[in-house]
């Protein structure tokens, strides 16, 4: 499968690192990142992941990010064919800013989140979500162990 992550993080912590390993595990190959710049190789994809914990993180309240607006962005790349799966919706995500991501997260192929508020919070707002496990749950032998995790 030729799949790509968006919602491009880090793999400078083991957190990050663990998580981009488990998403390589359970698509059976290497995954690309894909920054605001990458929309064209993106959409050559067959499939588009949306990754990260709270990567929905809107530090103004009352108000809207430039930041979530480009994460918005990418999510319309290649609706038809990107997931968001595995994150949390954080509380700072409300108001303006939660309703614009329950708009764009209804266009997408598929929302599993991992935790009961953020799968309680979609779904009171139409959002088709599904309820799963953090991704770093696929990892086992010596990707699960930290010093492997870290090297990556």
């Amino acid at each position: 499968m030729n799949a790509g992550l968006i919602h491009f993080y880090s793999k400078n912590n083991v957190g990050d690192a663990a998580i981009h390993a488990a998403l390589e595990r359970l698509v059976g190959s290497a995954l690309t990142a894909h920054d605001f710049d990458d929309q064209r190789e993106a959409r050559g994809r067959d499939l588009l992941i949306s990754v990260g914990g709270d990567i929905f993180n809107n530090g103004r309240p009352g108000l809207i990010t430039r930041r979530l607006l480009g994460k918005f962005k990418q999510l319309r790349w290649a609706p038809e064919k990107t997931i968001l799966f595995g994150q949390s919706i954080p509380p700072s995500c409300d108001g303006i800013a939660f309703r614009l991501l329950a708009r764009h997260l209804r266009k997408i192929a598929s929302v599993s989140v991992r935790d009961p508020l953020s799968h309680k919070r979609l779904q009171s707002v139409g959002v088709s979500a599904d309820l799963t496990v953090d991704s770093v749950f696929a990892l086992e032998g010596k990707d699960a162990d930290i010093a492997s995790a870290q090297e990556l």
